[in-house]
């Protein structure tokens, strides 16, 4: 382990272990105390073991996480003091949206604007990872380029409940759960729409085989 960390200084290593072996704690212990190991994964016990291959997943999104460059859904130019700037990065970064910010007073944020063929005269300047360029967006333009659903369908609902918070997805799965048709209003999560009732079932499925 310590000769194939010199060999390749980025690469995972993973201590391979029997299941139930009582005598592995002390060789574990020992390797992770000398940086010899980075984790401990338990032997696939038949063919398809998800355990082990989420263990494997896991370590190939964390290094790729450390090593590949970054995708970027959205690219904002802006000034990088500015209120509109800062909410803009706070709405992208509460919705899970990767982007990346280039602060226009920087070689590589004019760069950025004189790709797109934009003179940066008003702030800020999303691009898109198709293409698109939107200058100042509200909130809404920017959410509907993003092809996120920003008005409820025009029919009837049976529950409306304002706010996707904890107490507000919770009461919306449950009165979905309930067949109800439900839809929830939020003002800031620029989440696309859930299929309630899709959710609630997977819940139900999930609860079911426990």
């Amino acid at each position: 382990m310590t000769r194939a960390h010199r060999l390749h200084p980025t690469a995972k290593r993973g201590l391979l272990v029997d299941w139930g072996d009582s005598t592995a704690e002390e060789p574990i212990l020992q390797a992770a105390a000398f940086d010899q190991i980075d984790d401990w994964i338990t032997k696939p016990a038949q063919p398809g073991d998800e355990g082990f291959h989420q263990a494997i997943s896991g370590f190939l999104y964390e290094w790729a996480r450390l090593h590949r460059p970054p995708f970027q859904a959205v690219r904002v130019v802006g000034d990088q003091w500015s209120a509109r700037s800062h909410e803009l990065r706070d709405m992208l970064s509460r919705n899970g949206i990767p982007f990346g910010f280039y602060p226009v007073d920087l070689e590589e944020g004019r760069r950025l604007l004189d790709s797109v063929g934009v003179a940066g005269e008003r702030l800020p300047v999303v691009v898109l990872f198709d293409g698109r360029v939107l200058v100042d967006p509200s909130n809404i333009a920017l959410a509907e380029a993003l092809d996120v659903q920003t008005h409820p369908e025009a029919v009837t609902y049976d529950v409306t409940v304002i706010g996707a918070g904890p107490a507000g997805l919770a009461a919306a799965v449950y009165g979905a759960s309930e067949g109800l048709r439900t839809v929830v209003l939020e003002p800031e999560a620029a989440q696309d729409g859930l299929d309630l009732r899709a959710v609630a079932g997977r819940i139900w499925e999930a609860f079911r085989r426990r």
